[in-house]
């Protein structure tokens, strides 16, 4: 176990991204070109203000996995344990995945802030468009940003984030489980 988050990258070939807060979605046009910084970054992180907390990273290299686990000291007897995995889909080249588990053994309620940095446009990277979604089977609110970044004299890309509108808090009540 390393615990440096900017050593672990996961990607398919088509993007690829590290569970750093720092990191963005890096994009891959041309085996040829190197990596091109999108601007995002989905990873959401955890922390608490009450909540004494520590972590440690794992890679598993066969299958792309990056794994963090970090555990939030309640007391002296019991700790509260986030798993974090991160990949690049294999066979749906455009998608980047972010598990998150709360385990909570403890008696008390356990209060938990999601963060999630926002978008960082710079000149190569132009905004088209950005409105608010709704799919009719989820009743949650997304919100779809299609940006076009400049790869080489007049050449672009196009691409389209979708991501919650909203991130929520977390309270997750005592000896319950809790998946994102």
């Amino acid at each position: 176990m390393i615990n440096d988050l900017n050593s672990f990258f996961s990607g398919n070939g088509y993007l690829g991204l590290s569970l750093s807060a720092q990191s963005q979605i890096q994009l891959i046009s041309d085996i040829r070109s190197p990596f091109i910084a999108s601007g995002y970054s989905p990873v959401v992180h955890m922390s608490s203000n009450i909540w004494e907390d520590s972590s440690a990273t794992v890679i598993q290299m066969n299958q792309g996995l990056i794994k963090r686990i970090q555990c939030f000291k309640i007391s002296e007897e019991r700790s509260t344990y986030v798993t974090h995995l991160l990949y690049a889909h294999r066979r749906r080249s455009s998608l980047i995945i972010q598990e998150i588990d709360i385990i909570n053994p403890s008696e008390q309620t356990f209060d938990l802030d999601f963060q999630q940095k926002k978008q960082i446009l710079t000149n190569d990277i132009k905004q088209i468009d950005k409105q608010d979604i709704e799919f009719d089977s989820i009743k949650e609110k997304f919100i779809m940003i299609t940006n076009q970044i400049s790869i080489r004299q007049h050449h672009s890309i196009i691409y389209v984030i979708i991501t919650n509108k909203d991130i929520p808090s977390s309270h997750v009540k005592p000896n319950r489980y809790f998946k994102i």
